[in-house]
């Protein structure tokens, strides 16, 4: 598969393989692993910053910084990259969140449906007690789970 999204990747591959200067270079792991040793946020980044500059003659000033000032872009990228890395995966905890609730959310929903059933038209053996006590458990749940729900899908945007 090949691919320049990041997100499309995440989770599908856990090898990519790089073309660059004629050589292919195999890389372990996954996409955000490769992109944190790169130092760089996204796949489109490592064409630029590794594509050769159209007809510019290479100049030793450009291609080796002094020391002095190396260290500052470096790690305001790296704290960048950092900060996108947990921002991202903010985002995935939000999203796993939302899908379990909406999960859960289902089968109580289920459950509280059966309960209307047989309070609808209770038998002999069922305890209308016990019963209404659930459906209310199962309620206040529900409404808790619901409003929990909504305030993730307004975080994710």
């Amino acid at each position: 598969m090949v691919s320049h999204d990041r997100d499309f990747l995440d989770g599908l591959v856990d090898k990519m393989y790089e073309f660059r200067d004629g050589k292919v270079k195999e890389h372990l792991g996954s996409v955000e692993e490769f992109l944190e040793k790169r130092r760089i946020e996204n796949l489109q980044e490592l064409e630029r910053r590794f594509s050769p500059a159209p007809a510019e003659a290479p100049q030793p000033e450009k291609a080796a910084p002094k020391p002095a000032e190396q260290p500052k872009p470096v790690s305001s990228s790296k704290e960048d990259f950092a900060a996108r890395k947990a921002i991202s995966k903010e985002g995935r905890k939000l999203r796993n969140r939302v899908d379990y609730l909406e999960k859960e959310i289902a089968k109580t929903e289920k459950r509280m449906g059966e309960i209307e059933k047989v309070l609808a038209d209770p038998g002999k053996d069922d305890d209308i007690m016990e019963l209404t006590r659930e459906y209310l458990e199962n309620k206040r749940a529900l409404d808790a789970m619901t409003d929990e729900w909504g305030e993730l899908i307004e975080k994710i945007g």
